[in-house]
């Protein structure tokens, strides 16, 4: 089968979704990638820019996920796509002009409000990578859940035993959105943690200038960095990462698809700590792994369907703290952890369902009211200022309703 990837296509935790399920179809099937334009290219760079590649021309749409439907469809049928699996697509115009074109279409699962959650029913197949997106989609008729993974291979665990007595490091990865990953949470924790224990250091890696997003840590940053506790590589690093510099991941998430790095680390060896939130908990080792309690849940101002979290930073400090009193153990702790992602996250173990949903799914009867319910949101959101669309989000989600049940 001729299979084209709709994604984000650079250096970012999308990004790598895609290529893993890339590296799964491309085994028995012709596999082209569609680039999407609006937040980076990584033209030139040999890790993402091959011959299945096209880079889609950039749009003028208030969206980032946006993309010329012109180009779009040339592509489609320059390479005779057969299907189309969408990364994050949020502007339902490319999925409508697929089914146009008798295109079968697909959804891996990510971002949806209570507003579009009806109108995946354009789509003819869904994946859900965790249990928390499955429970929202599995009245689709073609839902499939498909529990996530990494490339064990390529997340590798450093082997070499630390001694009792060395600096025990935790690392955080802050990536693209420093906020939603909780790294605020993690800076302050450890900055507690630090006062009372000498033998610690924080590592952090970002995408980002943190101090961007949280200016009123900049005294807290500056000291730990100048009292050489504190490490934060500022740049794009190509997976494997940095886990092997590190003994203990930190995540505090306040919000997640899927959470990718904390599969990441456990197939580096790190024991982590994360929200005990979905779906974050939902893959973690109970037996070296440590969750932190939630002090507060809140609707984000996008009104995604999951809400936001906040961990407890006192409880955050003590789980840490955890690992301090058993830096003796650290050694066994990354055996085990590496042992259990072996066993439960190892993504290519899904090699045998995937093939099967890509050669079971057909395309679904076209339904007017659905086509006309996504025509609807597009215009209501994209064509209009974004604070109107915010006042008028109830109205438009009524409005939608109505198409649906007629």
């Amino acid at each position: 089968m001729r299979i084209g990837i709709v994604t984000t296509w650079f250096e970012r935790g999308a990004a790598y979704v895609s290529k893993q399920y890339e590296n799964i179809l491309e085994k028995n099937n012709e596999v082209y990638i569609y680039a999407r334009g609006g937040e980076m290219y990584a033209r030139g760079n040999p890790l993402w820019d091959k011959d299945n590649v096209h880079w889609g021309k950039k749009n003028t749409l208030p969206i980032i996920n946006g993309l010329d439907l012109s180009d779009f469809q040339k592509w489609l049928e320059k390479n005779n796509i057969e299907l189309v699996l969408f990364n994050e697509q949020w502007w339902w115009q490319p999925i409508l002009l697929c089914k146009k074109l008798n295109i079968i279409t697909g959804a891996y699962i990510d971002y949806y409000t209570d507003t579009t959650v009806p109108l995946f029913a354009n789509y003819d197949f869904l994946i859900c990578n965790t249990k928390r997106h499955f429970s929202v989609f599995n009245w689709h008729p073609k839902c499939f859940y498909v529990p996530w993974g990494t490339d064990t291979n390529l997340f590798k665990m450093d082997f070499n035993e630390k001694n009792n007595d060395t600096e025990l490091i935790f690392f955080h990865s802050a990536g693209m959105n420093p906020f939603r990953k909780g790294t605020d949470f993690t800076i302050l924790a450890f900055n507690t943690l630090v006062k009372k224990y000498d033998n610690i250091k924080l590592l952090i890696h970002t995408q980002k200038n943190i101090s961007d997003y949280f200016p009123d840590l900049n005294q807290t940053i500056h000291s730990l960095q100048a009292d050489k506790k504190l490490d934060i590589v500022h740049e794009s690093i190509s997976a494997p990462g940095l886990y092997h510099k590190a003994d203990v991941y930190i995540y505090p998430s306040r919000l997640d698809g899927i959470g990718l790095t904390l599969m990441e680390a456990m197939s580096c060896g790190l024991p982590v700590i994360t929200s005990d939130n979905g779906p974050m908990n939902e893959f973690i080792n109970p037996k070296t792994c440590q969750t932190i309690t939630i002090k507060k849940f809140y609707c984000r101002n996008d009104s995604y369907y999951w809400p936001m979290c906040e961990v407890n930073v006192n409880d955050l400090t003590k789980q840490m703290e955890w690992y301090v009193f058993n830096n003796s153990k650290i050694n066994e702790l990354k055996f085990k952890t590496r042992k259990f992602a072996e066993e439960k996250l190892e993504w290519m173990n899904n090699q045998e369902l995937i093939d099967s949903i890509f050669l079971e799914v057909k395309l679904l009867p076209k339904e007017n009211k659905l086509i006309n319910a996504a025509n609807i949101y597009d215009n209501r959101k994209y064509n209009i200022p974004r604070m109107v669309y915010i006042k008028y989000r109830n109205i438009i989600k009524n409005i939608i309703k109505k198409v649906l049940i007629k």
